[in-house]
């Protein structure tokens, strides 16, 4: 039994210990073992300018979901800073309430209410997407249209309802 485990283990051993005239392999010789290519085989252009690509209306959706949380994230230190002084004193509200009178303020208001609808309506449809409805390029493009178009009508409802 162990001039059998003795031979099972030099077995083993010179399986694995490469012969010394390979040791260390020269470049110039040829390799024994399959090697992945350099070069893919792939045919599909490499084209990392994302400016000359067309990407597809769900792509930039997906995209302007993300930069909406980004604002919002922003524009929510600007919000709680407005909530913390209208509810600090009276005369912090009275200071609100004139700021809110401005075009530039109204327009900030409109930018963050039209984004805050966007960004729920985009994520509604991610969700409806989690649930497997819409998950085809097709139903992904109609999804797209859809939060488009209602997000466009949201932000004329909030500009009427702020001018």
């Amino acid at each position: 039994a162990g001039d059998k485990r003795v031979k099972i283990v030099r077995t083993l051993v010179d399986a694995y210990t490469p012969a010394p005239s390979n040791f260390p392999p020269k470049l110039s010789q040829p390799r024994n073992h399959p090697v992945k290519p350099m070069v893919s085989k792939d045919k599909r252009p490499v084209n990392l300018d994302i400016g000359s690509m067309k990407l597809p209306i769900t792509a930039y959706v997906s995209i302007s979901h993300r930069l909406s949380g980004v604002f919002l994230f922003l524009a929510s230190g600007l919000m709680i800073w407005a909530l913390d002084l209208s509810l600090a004193s009276e005369e912090g509200f009275a200071q609100v309430a004139t700021m809110l009178q401005s075009p530039v303020v109204t327009t900030l208001v409109w930018l963050v209410a039209s984004a805050l609808s966007y960004h729920a309506l985009s994520g509604i449809k991610h969700i409806i997407m989690d649930f497997g409805i819409g998950e085809s390029m097709q139903g992904g493009v109609t999804g797209a249209r859809i939060v488009l178009t209602l997000a466009l009508v949201m932000a004329a409802v909030w500009g009427v309802l702020l001018w």
